[in-house]
């Protein structure tokens, strides 16, 4: 059986660069033998708000490990490329979760609130 992604209510303002969100459940992850592990990794996704500048990054950390969880990063987006290492050193949002439906509620929320103009 194959893996569903999650399904996001996206704005027609983002752009996905990349997305390996799935539906799994993030709270049998306790050892080694969980089938969904390598789904569980730095790069989830990656979505892009070219009218206001935002970037949105889901990733698991540490990457494939049981004890591990979620991390959100909205960023600011800069043409300078130091500027722009420097906003991901500096987020406008950090948020870490484990539960796989928190962090899809949390994503929603940011998603919205920067179409907004609110992040």
């Amino acid at each position: 059986m194959e893996n569903q992604l999650v399904s996001l209510k996206l704005p027609a303002d983002w752009i996905i660069k990349w997305n390996q969100f799935y539906e799994i459940n993030t709270n049998e992850f306790i050892d080694e033998s969980f089938p969904f592990q390598i789904e569980l990794q730095e790069d989830i996704f990656l979505f892009i708000n070219l009218s206001r500048n935002r970037m949105l990054d889901l990733g698991w950390y540490p990457e494939g490990n049981p004890k591990g969880k979620y991390r959100l990063v909205l960023i600011e987006m800069d043409v300078e490329q130091d500027k722009e290492i420097e906003n991901w050193n500096n987020p406008l949002i950090t948020f870490t979760a484990r539960d796989n439906i928190e962090i899809k509620n949390k994503v929603n929320e940011i998603l919205n609130k920067v179409s907004e103009g609110l992040l």
